[in-house]
């Protein structure tokens, strides 16, 4: 089993799990909305999620075990990013017949 330790965005909480190390990057995902976001997270509002560990993006088709572990006595951390649905314009814009969103 290997340590997890995610970190999120815009939050203090941290969320600390065991996961075998043939577990692939998605299952890891799957596992993490199904269970234990932080309370400021709404899992509905999600669009998509990804890892970043030690600089480098995490392949949702590659297990657990094809990373390198930095100290395997520590757990391994995961900066988790997360993209949110966009349903309302987000950008002002000049004029009213601008509609980036």
């Amino acid at each position: 089993m290997i340590s997890l330790n995610f970190i999120f965005p815009k939050t203090d909480q941290r969320v600390l799990k065991k996961y075998k190390s043939s577990d692939k990057i998605y299952q890891i995902k799957e596992s993490l909305l199904n269970t234990s976001l932080p309370l400021n997270i709404d899992k509905n509002t999600i669009d998509y999620i990804r890892f970043f560990s030690m600089g480098k993006e995490l392949d949702d088709s590659k297990p657990l075990s094809s990373y390198p572990l930095p100290d395997p006595s520590h757990p391994m951390p995961i900066h988790v990013h997360l993209l949110y649905l966009q349903t309302e314009r987000i950008t002002p814009m000049c004029c009213d017949s601008c509609n980036i969103v």
